[in-house]
């Protein structure tokens, strides 16, 4: 007879573009509001044709970190998940003095990659002869302008890593990256 596995959600961090937290969320949720925005100005979107964004105004990723400083190697996305980590740990009421490090672990979901973009665009318009991409040029003028993290900024693992380095999990610690449904593998891992 096969073993009934349980999960327990203890606590909910939810950063969504109707806003931060269960109670903002919830709220906007009920109030039949949308997260939902023209993409007109926003670059991401129109680059590739979608005419609609759910994105969240006005995020201060760094409220959200012990370590402020770490900002600086983190994008967006990952500042995004460091806030829903915070939020669920206060939202579960966890103390992580009384914790075991060793049992204590994450799981994420986090799709795919993210780089951005915009951190390249000056590198490549350097390295243009004639209106083309020069690859010899890149190399002697344009790489100079890239970030020496950009790549790894962008790994989809980085929320997983900074998550368990600010609430010290040493115990199971997973990465899911299976575009749209690595969230719901996290929760059943």
């Amino acid at each position: 007879m096969e073993r009934r596995r349980e999960v327990w959600a203890t606590g909910v961090g939810l950063v969504t573009s109707l806003g931060v937290g269960v109670e903002a969320t919830w709220s906007a949720l009920l109030e039949g509001r949308s997260g939902l925005r023209s993409s007109e100005g926003h670059d991401e979107a129109t680059f590739v044709g979608c005419p609609a964004v759910a994105k969240l105004e006005k995020f201060r990723g760094n409220r959200y970190l012990k370590n402020r400083k770490s900002i600086k190697l983190m994008t967006r996305p990952v500042q995004l998940g460091m806030a829903a980590a915070k939020l669920a740990f206060d939202h579960a009421g966890l103390d992580e003095d009384a914790l075991d490090p060793e049992r204590f672990g994450v799981f994420v979901g986090a799709g795919q990659a993210f780089a951005d973009r915009r951190e390249l665009e000056a590198a490549l318009d350097r390295s243009r002869v004639e209106g083309d991409f020069d690859i010899v040029k890149f190399g002697a003028d344009g790489i100079n302008m890239i970030h020496p993290l950009w790549l790894l900024r962008g790994l989809s693992n980085n929320v997983l890593g900074f998550v368990s380095l600010e609430y010290n999990a040493q115990g199971i610690n997973n990465n899911y990256c299976n575009s749209g449904v690595s969230g719901i593998q996290a929760i059943t891992a």
